[in-house]
């Protein structure tokens, strides 16, 4: 939509949001709904601008949280593009964990009530057991968290790490409470302009429920998305030399920067991800630990949602 913003002028800005879960198909997500001509998503998927806007962090993990856009004229240049019929999105997985953060920005940049009360919000959610399990595996397979998962996800280690301004993403924990997440968007917002699903649903038909998104935005619900390719997966390098080269600055990498445009670079690096990359199954030690710590939560978010959630704490 078209926004007016003090200082500068009137610039192209999401109409909705892909808030999250991480580690729950919002990258796929936002590849399928790129594709719709309806629809403009960025090149740049995660942006983090509604997170930390104007509060740029400097963090002191290992992963320092690269690419975090925090002022507005940079953020706007992501949509410069967008044609006047599209409707335009961000996919930020950070927005449902920074909730309140988040949700402050959103009321601070759309001032207008008739532009702020036409935002809608896209949540899918994953099992938390399974998704605190990817999640450590995106960072362990770049060695940004070489801890031992049992101690990655101890409460006491996450406490430690975030006092000393680790950043957001390594509480596993944390970004599994929805809970409390959800309800804030809804209370917000309202339910009929929060459309929530399963990561299960989106893996058992990717396809409906990019139909039932086109519906909940008001676009052409017949377009069909390529849905057969996956990405972002997580999981380990096959070779200790293919780990070196995914962390390690390199002149192929150089160049192939300057040769290939964004776009094609990224589904490159993720159709090459699913070969390169071996899935790493949790021990059971580990669990049961956070099926004892989440089974609350559980509860909590099927009550919530009016859904069985049973079958993740099976």
């Amino acid at each position: 939509m078209r926004v007016s913003i003090d200082d500068f002028g009137i610039v192209n800005l999401p109409d909705f949001f892909i808030v999250g879960a991480p580690k729950s198909g919002t990258t796929s997500l936002h590849y399928y709904l790129q594709g719709h001509p309806q629809i403009f998503m960025p090149d740049k998927k995660e942006s983090w601008f509604f997170s930390f806007m104007n509060n740029r962090p400097s963090f002191n993990s290992p992963d320092k949280f690269p690419g975090i856009i925090d002022n507005i004229d940079e953020y706007a240049q992501l949509y410069r593009s967008a044609f006047h019929n599209q409707q335009c999105g961000d996919a930020s997985p950070s927005y449902l964990y920074t909730h309140e953060a988040s949700i402050g920005n959103f009321k601070r940049v759309y001032q207008d009530p008739g532009q702020y009360n036409r935002l809608k919000f896209i949540i899918s959610l994953r099992n938390p057991i399974d998704r605190a399990w990817s999640q450590y595996w995106t960072f362990n397979r770049t060695s940004s968290d070489i801890a031992p998962f049992q101690d990655a996800v101890h409460p006491d280690t996450i406490k430690k790490r975030l006092g000393d301004n680790w950043q957001p993403f390594y509480d596993y924990i944390g970004f599994g409470m929805y809970h409390d997440q959800i309800k804030a968007y809804q209370n917000e917002f309202g339910k009929d302009r929060v459309k929530i699903f399963l990561f299960d649903d989106l893996k058992k038909d990717a396809g409906q429920i990019c139909k039932e998104i086109f519906l909940f935005l008001g676009v052409d619900p017949d377009y069909t998305p390529n849905t057969n390719q996956i990405y972002n997966p997580s999981g380990k390098p096959k070779s200790e030399l293919l780990k070196k080269f995914i962390i390690s600055p390199n002149i192929l990498k150089s160049v192939l920067k300057k040769m290939i445009p964004k776009r094609k670079r990224q589904q490159l690096k993720h159709m090459a991800a699913r070969k390169l990359i071996t899935k790493v199954e949790m021990p059971d030690a580990a669990r049961a630990t956070l099926k004892k710590q989440f089974e609350p939560e559980i509860h909590r978010l099927a009550l919530l949602l009016e859904r069985d959630l049973g079958h993740w704490l099976s």
